[in-house]
């Protein structure tokens, strides 16, 4: 698997099973290389994709747009996505409309 960090935030991908684990801040600064362990996920075989934000502590817009991205490019594909988050950033997520196209719970 994959990992990575960038400042405080760390991104662990795991292509085959179809799983992206994020911890820490995902702001603008590691907005790029989130939508790239967002990307990374697609190279993989797993019909289902699970995106784990429960260890985030805050999530700019810029960084729910990439998963935005990552549901159309899934979708395509018809790969599932669904996003695990906590109570701190669930109702943002919510509010930008991601809770519309992807599975989401809330922990």
């Amino acid at each position: 698997m994959p990992e990575s960090m960038n400042g405080n935030t760390s991104f662990t991908v795991d292509p085959e099973a179809g799983t992206l684990t994020v911890k820490g801040e995902l702001d603008f600064p590691v907005e790029r290389e989130f939508q790239h362990a967002c990307t990374q996920l697609l190279d993989g075989e797993a019909r289902s994709f699970l995106v784990d934000l429960t260890g985030v502590t805050f999530i700019c817009s810029s960084c729910i747009g990439s998963l935005f991205l990552l549901y159309d490019n899934a979708r395509m594909r018809h790969v599932n996505v669904r996003a695990r988050l906590n109570r701190k950033i669930a109702p943002i997520c919510k509010m930008m409309g991601l809770d519309e196209l992807v599975d989401i719970e809330v922990e």
